[in-house]
């Protein structure tokens, strides 16, 4: 993964089916993977965040995601870890 995760991201495969090249979109899957952050400090505390694992990012694009998430996403795509590019 380059940023992060994406709630569009139900099938790893969906990954290989994104048009290469392509500009990045303002948002869905391609912009999350490249944008979207983990929720840290205070964004990890975020009433959405808390309650469904994504909220706003304060890039003004894509989600910050929690913890959870990423244990829900790693269960579901049988991975061990996720590594980020920046």
């Amino acid at each position: 993964m380059h940023g992060g995760i994406s709630p569009e991201l139900d099938d790893l495969n969906k990954i290989n089916k994104l048009p290469r090249p392509s500009e990045v979109p303002v948002s869905g899957l391609m912009c999350d993977i490249l944008w979207s952050d983990p929720a840290t400090g205070m964004a990890a505390n975020i009433r959405g965040v808390k309650q469904t694992g994504w909220g706003p990012n304060d890039r003004g694009t894509s989600y910050v995601f929690s913890d959870k998430t990423v244990d829900e996403f790693l269960k579901k795509h049988q991975l061990d870890l996720i590594v980020r590019g920046h």
